[in-house]
């Protein structure tokens, strides 16, 4: 059985600011690098057989923060990207908009449709698991709250507008397919004893 251990990347200058970013290339704070750095002890007991990141530069320092300075890199695992909210203050926009955007009932102007990135995250993710192999295996997977959400909805069969926001560097372990089981979801490092994931 592979399990998955998908971490949310650190705090980025724009989730900062409240500003939406999508597939901007858009670096961490120094929070953001504590918030990884602080994750590194904690994920330190899991032997890791294999660990992806998204290419973009938050997941990617992440990754490296973590002590993987040589992931595999798939653009499969991007955030969603939101068109020509790029950029955008979140308070600014239509709060009934953007609430059925987070909801999946809303696409942005030039943005992806959420059942399409719920397939791009999925598929994606299903090859990484069939590379990394089908016994005993764990897989690393440092990426985006976007990424993480459909998993839950598409694999686990949540529902999207009952999913809290993802933390910053939590963690959420799962099973994977053909029977994906969700282990835990948004579990933060500095809420648990270090030695918590060996024994999950």
């Amino acid at each position: 059985m592979t399990r998955l251990y998908i971490v949310r990347h650190g705090e980025s200058v724009w989730n900062a600011a409240g500003r939406l970013q999508g597939q901007a290339d858009v670096g961490l704070t120094d929070r953001g690098r504590e918030q990884a750095q602080t994750l590194r002890s904690w994920l330190g007991a899991v032997p890791f057989d294999r660990v992806v990141t998204s290419d973009l530069a938050r997941a990617r320092d992440t990754a490296a923060l973590l002590g993987f300075a040589d992931p595999v890199e798939d653009p499969g695992l991007r955030e969603i990207h939101v068109g020509t909210w790029e950029g955008e203050y979140a308070a600014r926009l239509d709060h009934q908009t953007y609430q059925d955007w987070r909801h999946g009932r809303h696409t942005p102007p030039g943005g992806e449709p959420w059942a399409a990135f719920c397939s791009r995250v999925t598929g994606t993710l299903a090859a990484q698991v069939r590379q990394a192999g089908t016994n005993g295996r764990n897989l690393l997977v440092v990426a985006h709250g976007g990424v993480v959400r459909a998993l839950m909805t598409r694999w686990i069969g949540l529902d999207l507008s009952k999913l809290d926001v993802v933390a910053s560097t939590a963690v959420t372990i799962l099973s994977a397919p053909p029977d994906p089981k969700l282990i835990c979801y948004n579990l933060h490092p500095t809420l648990v004893p270090a030695t918590a994931p060996a024994s999950l």
